[in-house]
């Protein structure tokens, strides 16, 4: 039986609208020899019908069923089932590009790497416009040597790629035997399988193309939980951590974890909607979040982002009131900088529009100086034609008068 070269496991939960784009990606793939294994997370929608129907179409689709427990629990479930070399991951909003896994494999093959890493779009569904999704893939910062390890690059490990599967191909041996798993949270829940994998794997490799398509604004990605579960990065972390001291590692990449750890809860602060996830979120402040972290431990310059450290740092000297109101006022000023941005924008929007006014008065004005000169020309022209042409034919006409006996 000749071995699969590519396991995709795709979480699927309420996917509808944009499922049939996802799995259509991965059939269409350069490299055929692949299997396309699908979870339906308890979906209410049509998404397991559809994926029966892809599934009677393509014999490579298998569809396995659950009750809603995630998509780290639907990962879990896909690892358990995968038979390929290599392991993908998508969600079931997200599509990739024709060569993704093709490309991806074929360097790990000629690498002997554990994991290869692409760059990504990310589709805006509001405006309907694709851009660099730079925050993950940070090329200034991946080693020139190839392949490259976490020993190779210790302070910014985590702070390069980003803590997603789904621009990443895996050696699926390398998988098994560090027995890395999802996390079965709802929050954050692939968090500790990418980072532990970046830190265990002994050669990573990078393609600088855009191979995936990361849609931003749809309901059905797994990941849209935060104030369901406002804690989910402080659990993702907190296994990251005690593993990272479980293998010896966390002093080795120490500022790294840190310095993700306070990207990862301050996006999770500015992401809440509701007052009862922030309340949560305060309320493990002091007791869970800054005693297992430490983040406080360290001076401001450890940090690469000092505004998040500011905003950070308030928590622990502020009340929920206050840093509400502060952050209220912070929101506001940015708001007022917006507006006076946008204000300056139209006066040089206005000010062009004026100025192409002006240049299209004066091509006018330049095309019909242009044509009168063209006009004069062509009299001219005219007019020293005829006038040289009656001086260079007047000795004919008077030798055809003599001849003829006719006058002139």
């Amino acid at each position: 039986m000749n071995t699969l070269r590519a396991s995709v496991i795709i979480p699927v939960h309420n996917a509808q609208d944009h499922l049939a784009q996802c799995i259509e990606s991965v059939m269409c793939q350069t490299m055929s020899d692949i299997e396309i294994i699908c979870i339906d997370d308890g979906s209410s929608d049509l998404s397991l019908r559809i994926l029966q129907e892809y599934q009677c179409e393509d014999q490579r689709i298998i569809v396995i069923e659950q009750d809603n427990r995630g998509g780290g629990a639907a990962r879990n479930v896909g690892l358990s089932r995968a038979q390929g070399t290599y392991l993908a991951f998508l969600d079931a909003d997200d599509y990739l590009e024709p060569s993704m896994l093709e490309k991806c494999t074929t360097l790990l093959d000629s690498t002997g790497a554990d994991i290869a890493v692409c760059r990504s779009l990310t589709y805006d569904m509001q405006t309907g416009l694709s851009h660099e999704a730079d925050w993950t893939y940070k090329a200034d910062r991946i080693p020139q040597k190839q392949p490259f390890s976490y020993i190779d690059m210790p302070d910014d490990i985590f702070n390069t790629f980003a803590n997603v599967p789904w621009n990443k191909v895996f050696r699926r041996s390398f998988v098994e035997e560090n027995n890395l798993k999802f996390q079965e949270i709802r929050r954050t829940n692939d968090l500790f399988f990418v980072c532990s994998a970046l830190v265990m794997a002994k050669g990573i490799v990078t393609i600088d193309e855009h191979l995936v398509h990361y849609r931003i604004g749809a309901t059905s990605n797994c990941q849209a939980t935060n104030d369901r579960e406002p804690l989910g990065f402080y659990f993702a972390f907190s296994k990251l951590k005690d593993y990272l001291i479980e293998q010896d590692l966390f002093e080795k990449v120490e500022r790294s974890f840190k310095n993700h750890a306070l990207d990862g809860l301050v996006a999770n602060l500015s992401s809440l909607k509701s007052f009862e996830g922030f309340n949560v979120l305060y309320n493990a402040f002091y007791f869970e979040i800054e005693k297992k972290f430490g983040i406080l431990d360290q001076a401001e310059d450890y940090y690469e982002n000092r505004r998040q450290y500011e905003i950070y740092s308030s928590l622990s000297i502020m009340s929920k009131e206050e840093f509400l109101f502060a952050r209220m006022c912070q929101f506001r000023e940015e708001r007022d900088r917006a507006w006076k941005d946008c204000d300056l924008l139209h006066q040089d929007i206005y000010k062009g529009w004026h100025e192409i006014e002006a240049f299209k008065k004066l091509m006018d004005d330049a095309c019909r100086e242009r044509d009168a000169a063209i006009k004069e020309c062509v009299e001219a022209k005219e007019s020293i034609s005829y006038k040289l042409g009656r001086k260079l034919t007047a000795p004919y006409r008077r030798l055809r008068n003599v001849f003829e006996g006719t006058k002139a």
